[in-house]
């Protein structure tokens, strides 16, 4: 009996379930046809979203683009005129650092005007006519991409928005990256992510001309030399240190615009610091601890390397009127040895300083020479020179 009523129980549910799914299906239908309206809220929401955000995004980098440009503008006239207050309040003053490397990139600009000796083969970013090209915006701060107006270099510079609006910053490290590190033969590289694809090119080159150096000065089998990029546009750049050769990141001096490997302005700077580099290394010269006369000559002989002039080498100059032009490897390594100018004079002008007349005349000569006015290391070298004997024996030739 107990059975037979389970079985009926059973059988009744059986029956019903068909209405119940009967029963649900439009339910269900109802349900689904809702989840897909809002779905597809849902998407066209975020898209408005999206579309909203690229577009107050689009609007801001134009409104930033042309007030950068503006600034680049006026950047350019006020470093023409060599206005220092003016060019100055163009600074971000929440960076002294960078104010400080500024002004002092606009004195050295400015001087260049008045004949005072600047340092060679160097770049100088400041007051360079240039179009926006491309503009990035990372919170507070831009990143512009400007094109010289001769077409053949882009450069990046950093802006950052403040009451004064948009007014130029130290470079944002977030633009570069990563650091890597690399090797050409022999040559250690360090730069960043963002350096690397152009930074290979710029390796090369310096390799190549340290090695037409070591081919001159007879350089050791296993010499080996480092070089890095660095993304700082405060430092006094290019500069040999202990560290090795220290350059600026070529988004700072110069990407190619033309498809070159290396930007035009770069090749001379590269060729000039590497033979420097080269030859103090090749002679066992460390090269963070260099005096002012070992500068003086190396300096000489990368200007010489890199144009094959003397006339802009006025110690070397002599040096070569006297013995002739294959004395200079050897002048080269006897700078080890070289503490002060009138060792140099002494060893390879045959004029002692113990003589003070004829030593004293070889310095002035050369101080009235015209490129020493242009070479500043030998500049700084003679500066060094104004002791109280030297003023006073000046004061009785200076007919």
């Amino acid at each position: 009996m107990n059975t037979q009523f389970e079985w009926l129980i059973e059988e009744e549910e059986e029956s019903y379930k068909p209405h119940i799914e009967a029963a649900l299906k439009p339910l269900r239908a109802v349900l689904r046809h809702a989840c897909l309206v809002l779905l597809a809220i849902l998407c066209i929401a975020l898209l408005a979203a999206w579309a909203g955000a690229r577009y107050r995004y689009w609007r801001a980098v134009t409104q930033a683009t042309t007030e950068i440009q503006d600034m680049i503008d006026l950047e350019t006239q006020v470093v023409a005129s060599c206005d220092r207050r003016r060019f100055l309040a163009l600074q971000d003053p929440a960076a002294p650092h960078w104010v400080d490397s500024q002004a002092r990139r606009l004195d050295e600009h400015c001087l260049r005007y008045n004949a005072v000796p600047a340092q060679p083969y160097t770049t100088s970013l400041i007051g360079v006519p240039s179009r926006v090209q491309e503009v990035t915006l990372n919170g507070d701060l831009a990143w512009a991409q400007v094109m010289t107006d001769e077409g053949r270099e882009r450069h990046v510079r950093f802006y950052h928005w403040t009451e004064q609006g948009w007014l130029q910053a130290p470079p944002d490290p977030q633009f570069w990256g990563e650091t890597v590190v690399w090797q050409h033969e022999r040559l250690l590289v360090q730069g960043t992510t963002r350096d690397r694809p152009y930074g290979k090119a710029l390796a090369a080159h310096i390799w190549d001309a340290a090695q037409a150096v070591c081919g001159t000065l007879d350089c050791s089998a296993d010499l080996e030399l480092r070089v890095t990029f660095l993304p700082d546009a405060t430092e006094q750049l290019p500069r040999i240190s202990a560290q090795g050769l220290l350059l600026p990141s070529p988004w700072l001096t110069g990407i190619p615009a033309n498809g070159s490997e290396i930007a035009p302005t770069s090749l001379d700077r590269l060729t000039y610091w590497s033979a420097y580099y080269a030859s103090a290394a090749a002679n066992g010269l460390e090269p963070g601890s260099l005096n002012p006369a070992q500068k003086a000559v190396l300096a000489e002989y990368a200007r010489f390397y890199t144009d094959g002039n003397l006339d802009n080498a006025p110690i070397l100059r002599r040096v070569v009127d006297r013995q002739g032009v294959d004395v200079l490897p050897e002048v080269l390594r006897s700078l080890s040895n070289a503490r002060a100018l009138s060792d140099l004079v002494a060893q390879w002008l045959s004029l002692p300083a113990s003589t003070p007349d004829a030593y004293y005349a070889i310095l002035l000569d050369i101080a009235r020479d015209p490129a020493t006015r242009a070479c500043q290391e030998t500049f700084d070298l003679l500066l060094r020179q104004e002791n109280a004997e030297w003023m006073a024996w000046m004061e009785r030739n200076k007919g």
